[in-house]
């Protein structure tokens, strides 16, 4: 294949060829770029982006996702201060926000929930629900302060489990990243077996079908141009 063809085929193809987008939620802003203040509520601060978190209490708490002050523990909450390398040796990065599993009450008799008392991570363990409108084909997930053992990520594609990865059990103020790239997913739930925490989540869309088939189009008129240069 000539070069003049072999040029013509890169150019097409980083011109078409456009990467798979990411999605970075780090609980400090949200879609639109807005602070998120330490004890507000996550649910819909994605939704621009076609995510929505909502949460399970399992230790007879409330079924609230609430941003947590890493830098200004509160609820005694100390084993989730980052970064603390006296604590952990794994706990080096500051994450500033993270989302926890709120364990106290809230109230609201206009509709509009506030708390009663300062954000608190649940003991009790729960699960955030991560539902994202398009498939994703990777995860990246850092969890805070693990404990106890029996902690997952679990993914699923339209209600059917596609795989899932263990959260160790590591330590008190420890942190991990956990990775995913086991097949499309559309939801990511976060099983915690007790108290924890989600410092951020990275994941990768699935590219639009019109982009490959915008490539295959590509690479056809260039082998079309290569076989009328060889006739002639």
């Amino acid at each position: 294949m000539s070069t003049k063809i072999n040029a013509l085929i890169t150019v097409l193809m980083l011109g078409f060829a456009a990467p798979a987008s990411a999605l970075v939620l780090d609980f400090d802003f949200d879609a639109q770029g807005n602070p998120i203040n330490p004890g507000q509520v996550i649910d819909n601060e994605y939704a621009l982006w076609g995510v929505d978190i909502s949460v399970n209490n399992l230790g007879g708490g409330p079924n609230i996702g609430v941003a947590f002050d890493s830098n200004n523990p509160t609820g005694d909450d100390f084993d989730l201060r980052t970064p603390n390398p006296f604590l952990h040796p794994t706990n080096t990065v500051d994450y500033n926000n993270l989302l926890i599993i709120q364990e106290t009450g809230f109230a609201g008799g206009d509709g509009n929930l506030f708390p009663l008392f300062e954000p608190d991570d649940e003991g009790g363990g729960g699960i955030i629900t991560f539902l994202f409108d398009d498939d994703q084909i990777f995860a990246e997930t850092v969890i805070v302060d693990i404990e106890e053992t029996g902690g997952t990520l679990d993914f699923y594609n339209d209600n059917v489990f596609i795989g899932s990865v263990n959260i160790a059990a590591i330590g008190n103020g420890s942190v991990q990243t956990l990775t995913f790239d086991g097949g499309a997913y559309d939801e990511m739930r976060v099983n915690l077996a007790g108290s924890g925490a989600v410092a951020q989540v990275l994941t990768t869309a699935i590219p639009e079908p019109s982009t490959y088939l915008l490539l295959g189009t590509t690479l056809g008129v260039a082998l079309f141009l290569q076989r009328r240069r060889s006739r002639a």
